[in-house]
């Protein structure tokens, strides 16, 4: 799930770049160019403009797609792998794209409460400078960087290749940058920040008191998928579904066949019966073993490793040990 929330970002990206290329190359009036994507743009972005929001609810969920920086892109999207990849080994694949969400729905409240404050003038203009809009996947990143550092702030990350640092103080010196830099020209951007970091931080806690808030959402993404799946205009979904479900089947029910080197040898029918009976066992018995690491690594995709019981965790070290 985190290399296809990168992939989000990077082909929306192209796809904007790609329609200025050409507006740019075939329409000459180039601050037409610019108005007409500037109103594009504003379409898909968030504003602090409550009448904004009101015509353009969908902006919630799209502007933490945008990027118009080719920089502000990269950033997000090696955050977003670095952090990424220690989440899912954690808390698994279903629960990263609900913590992303959650976290740029929040940035946006906060970045929008914020510019309500600052037209009432209850915050300092150093702070709010420019009420306008907003676009980037920073408040979701964020809301993923703060959720790992707090369920696991020992997880060890190597800088460079060549420190080992532990992930909470990586995670404290960049919220750390996000205050420092509230009174800057990008203000608003790090007060979203913010409002994805607590975000973060709330899913964690709720998760260590039972609730997980992820479960609700992926059940309403899991509906919505599957209505758009059933849609004549994407059939290829539905056949890439289906594809998959059949190599699942065809991998679970798999048995080793591959060919033993055998001798002739002479046997009396007693001790063949035995030998047959004992390749049987054998074949059942790695069977049943396959069966069962195919299972703890499904729960491991879809929970994380510590969703896993002691007696799974030795079981799959033994295995590995094995082979």
């Amino acid at each position: 799930m985190t290399f296809r929330l990168i992939v989000i970002n990077v082909w929306v990206a192209l796809g904007l770049w790609i329609v200025q290329a050409l507006a740019w190359i075939i329409i000459p009036d180039k601050t037409f160019v610019a108005d007409q994507m500037r109103w594009l743009l504003e379409f898909f972005m968030v504003s602090s403009d409550g009448m904004h929001m009101l015509t353009r609810p969908w902006s919630v969920l799209t502007y933490m797609f945008l990027h118009t920086s080719f920089w502000h892109l990269l950033f997000n999207c090696f955050y977003l792998y670095m952090f990424g990849y220690i989440f899912v080994t954690h808390l698994g694949n279903r629960r990263i794209w609900p913590v992303y969400f959650i976290g740029g729905v929040a940035g946006f409240l906060a970045y929008f409460a914020a510019g309500q404050l600052h037209t009432y003038g209850l915050l300092p203009e150093q702070v709010f400078p420019v009420a306008g809009f907003m676009l980037g996947a920073s408040a979701g990143v964020t809301a993923v960087m703060v959720a790992i550092g707090v369920y696991a702030p020992n997880h060890p990350v190597h800088l460079f290749g060549l420190w080992e640092v532990k992930i909470k103080w990586i995670v404290l010196v960049l919220l750390i940058l996000d205050f420092v830099s509230l009174r800057g020209a990008n203000s608003g951007g790090h007060i979203a920040h913010l409002g994805g970091a607590l975000a973060g931080f709330f899913f964690i806690w709720q998760l260590k008191r039972q609730v997980d808030m992820s479960q609700g959402i992926n059940a309403v993404f899991d509906r919505v998928g599957g209505w758009f799946s059933k849609l004549s205009i994407v059939p290829f979904l539905r056949r890439r579904e289906e594809k998959k479900l059949a190599r699942e089947r065809t991998f679970e029910k798999r048995v080793d066949r591959r060919p033993v080197t055998t001798m002739t040898i002479e046997k009396s029918p007693a001790r063949s019966l035995a030998a047959k009976r004992r390749q049987k066992n054998h074949q059942v018995t790695e069977l049943s073993q396959q069966e069962r690491v195919d299972l703890i690594l499904d729960k491991i995709i879809n929970s994380g490793y510590d969703s896993l019981s002691e007696d799974e965790k030795v079981f799959l070290k033994s295995v590995s040990d094995d082979a």
